[in-house]
């Protein structure tokens, strides 16, 4: 049987070359019949199941156009049998050109012409031939053929129509030598150093608490290997994983192959959430507990991007680098400015989500330090700038916060309210203007005093809490109505 699997395109351990050359060499065995398709088909379920090519690759070896018909075959298999693999019948009339007369004729009205005219005429001429041919034998099928069911025929069974130029440019053309092949080449080498930071800071071991749903010759070590170093090595979404032949990546992830993105997804979807927030409260607290004693300095910011898909509904948002309304999704993230770590997490949909997560955020990151009295200095900027997230961290005793306050119609009033004595007398000019010549660089006064915000619940103000506020005033400025630009 002439069928022979061909996945030079894949990188293949040595292992599963072996099984597809011994499948290839069991296929030759077989002798040439009408099952060819079949045995095929088999061939290429094997192979599934030895996790030897990802289903793109297996399609494209037999000639299927989509990765899904293995998915199929693979169902069909489970459920009938060997019989699914057969074709099933079609109902209706037989296509004129699964005819063995209409066959018959073309091949003779081919092989008059190439001995006769010593070319090959074009396929509107040789379907009158063959419509010639067929009523002349009285056959049914007479003048049903056309110079498309013609070029149908002529294709499956191999036989082309070359130009002649483009024959002996074929010929004459030198062949070139194949390209030296080389060996243990990977874009990806330094990610085995990287593994092993990921040994010491235990999050492999935290691996084991992630459950892998069933049917998948994957373990949780790998799948989140997988997860982890597809995005440091720029690997942007899913789907890209399909088109990765690097074996450092599958080395480096404990696979003889780089997971197809199918199986990425299915296994990701397939962990219940309670599971997934048990494994990042585990992890996050390893995080914080490597922070070492003393004070620290924590920034908390929600980094937002639109996100394309018409198969979740998303809330939508103002994307802030170009202020179009889009469906978002937004991460507010925990940040050690001292000892460089991500230190903590929340995800939204829509955007502008900051001031619903920081006082979680922090709540999480007092409770994974444990009874230390450490100050915590909160950086966060005016998304977080509302009065109950004032309120509820000051009921923290160990939290320090500073952030923009909000220019706000209101707050602008206050501030102009201010009299002449609240500002110290010598205005001041920052570091970064120092290099401006005297007469541009922008001189502030600076006022000590304190202001007080409302606390808004569910649209009713239920309280206030005053905050010390540092107020500059650059008297130099021009914004009306006001004297100058005010900052707090």
């Amino acid at each position: 049987m002439n069928i022979r699997f061909d996945l030079s395109n894949c990188t293949l351990t040595t292992e599963q070359q072996a099984v597809v050359d011994g499948l290839n060499k069991f296929l030759a065995w077989l002798p040439d019949n009408d099952d060819s398709t079949v045995a095929s088909r088999l061939a290429m379920e094997i192979l599934e199941a030895a996790d030897v090519a990802p289903q793109r690759e297996l399609a494209e070896a037999v000639g299927l156009a989509q990765d899904r018909s293995v998915r199929v075959y693979k169902e069909r298999l489970k459920e009938q049998g060997l019989a699914g693999l057969f074709d099933r019948p079609i109902s209706g009339r037989p296509a004129v050109t699964t005819q063995t007369s209409v066959e018959k004729a073309l091949l003779q009205v081919v092989w008059a012409a190439v001995i006769e005219e010593h070319a090959l005429s074009d396929d509107g001429v040789l379907a009158e031939r063959v419509n010639q041919a067929l009523h002349a034998g009285l056959a049914p099928e007479a003048g049903q053929v056309t110079a498309s069911q013609v070029e149908t025929l002529r294709l499956r069974w191999g036989i082309q129509r070359v130009p002649l130029q483009e024959a002996l440019d074929t010929a004459s053309t030198p062949a070139t030598e194949p390209a030296p092949v080389q060996l243990g080449r990977t874009q990806v080498g330094g990610a085995f150093i990287l593994a092993i930071l990921l040994v010491e800071t235990g999050w492999l071991k935290l691996a084991r608490g992630l459950p892998i749903a069933s049917g998948y010759a994957v373990t949780a070590t790998q799948w989140l290997l997988t997860a982890i170093f597809s995005v440091i090595f720029g690997i942007q979404r899913a789907f890209h994983l399909d088109e990765m032949c690097d074996l450092g990546l599958a080395l480096v992830t404990g696979r003889p192959r780089p997971l197809s993105h199918s199986t990425f997804q299915h296994i990701q979807r397939a962990i219940p959430e309670h599971d997934a927030q048990k494994f990042y409260e585990r992890s996050a607290k390893g995080e914080v507990k490597r922070l070492e004693p003393g004070p620290r300095r924590i920034s908390i910011d929600g980094h937002h991007l639109p996100r394309y898909t018409h198969l979740v509904d998303l809330e939508k948002g103002k994307i802030g680098n170009t202020g179009r309304i889009l469906e978002a999704e937004e991460l507010v993230w925990a940040y050690n400015l001292d000892a460089h770590l991500w230190l903590a997490m929340r995800a939204y949909q829509g955007t502008n989500k900051l001031s619903q997560a920081l006082v979680d955020i922090v709540r999480e990151m007092l409770k994974h330090r444990g009874p230390s009295q450490d100050l915590l200095r909160l950086f966060f900027d005016k998304g977080g700038s509302c009065g109950h997230v004032f309120r509820d961290l000051l009921q923290l005793p160990t939290v320090l916060f500073y952030t923009f306050a909000k220019r706000t119609e209101e707050n602008v009033a206050e501030w102009e309210q201010l009299p002449t004595t609240a500002f110290e007398k010598k205005p001041f000019t920052f570091d970064k203007h120092a290099d401006l010549p005297p007469d541009q660089r922008p001189a502030y006064r600076l006022a000590d005093t304190e202001m007080t915000f409302n606390v808004w619940e569910d649209r009713k103000l239920v309280g206030s809490a005053t905050l010390r506020a540092i107020v500059l005033h650059d008297a130099q400025g021009r914004h009306p109505p006001s004297g100058g630009p005010w900052s707090c």
